[in-house]
């Protein structure tokens, strides 16, 4: 879902939409101008594993809900990344070793 409301990011947002629905993911697009810290509690309750937060034009953050940690990978990447955990075929471990990353307890020391 897009940080603010924003015309470029929500077109970030729906390419990133149809990449999921391309690779076989269940997804829905949060527009809405709740707060980031709100969105993020909604979809750890409804046990959404990911969320991707559209905060760039060129990349995106993925969050993990379990461990709150996130990384930041290209557009391009972000459906790939996400089907590649959820498959299997890597681990978050794996991949939070690879991106640019941000862990929970790290973002609470800030």
């Amino acid at each position: 879902f897009p940080l603010v409301q924003n015309q470029q990011y929500e077109e970030v947002a729906k390419v990133i939409s149809q990449s999921l629905t391309t690779a076989g993911i269940s997804h829905k697009i949060d527009i809405t101008g709740t707060s980031i810290g709100k969105r993020y509690a909604r979809t750890d309750e409804l046990g959404v594993p990911f969320a991707i937060t559209v905060d760039s034009t060129s990349s995106v953050t993925i969050r993990e809900r379990d461990s709150k940690d996130q990384i930041r990978v290209d557009v391009e990447q972000a459906a790939l990344v996400i089907k590649e955990v959820t498959d299997g075929r890597t681990t978050w471990a794996d991949v939070w070793s690879t991106f640019p990353h941000q862990s929970s307890a790290s973002a609470d020391d800030e």
